[in-house]
């Protein structure tokens, strides 16, 4: 569970990284160490692995695309499922 763990902030920390945004990658290296065991937790949900490699399928087909909106919609629809 916690190599599953680690590819899924791998995906996200890359993506945040890519926006050169210094103080944004800062953030979310510190939202990461604060909730890391909740994650943990959450990847035991049944499907919850699954949806999350279809989200980085799409996310990562639509940067090879070049479809610069549509990886916005999705990473913005990412981030509102995580949260909920």
């Amino acid at each position: 569970m916690a190599a599953l763990h680690d590819v899924n902030v791998e995906f996200d920390y890359y993506m945040y990284k890519l926006s050169g945004n210094v103080r944004l990658k800062e953030m979310l290296e510190e939202f990461l160490l604060l909730t890391m065991r909740v994650r943990i937790i959450a990847l035991r949900v049944p499907d919850r692995l699954e949806k999350i490699k279809d989200e980085h399928k799409k996310i990562l087909r639509a940067m090879i695309e070049g479809e610069t909106r549509v990886v916005e919609r999705l990473v913005r629809r990412r981030i509102r499922r995580s949260s909920s």
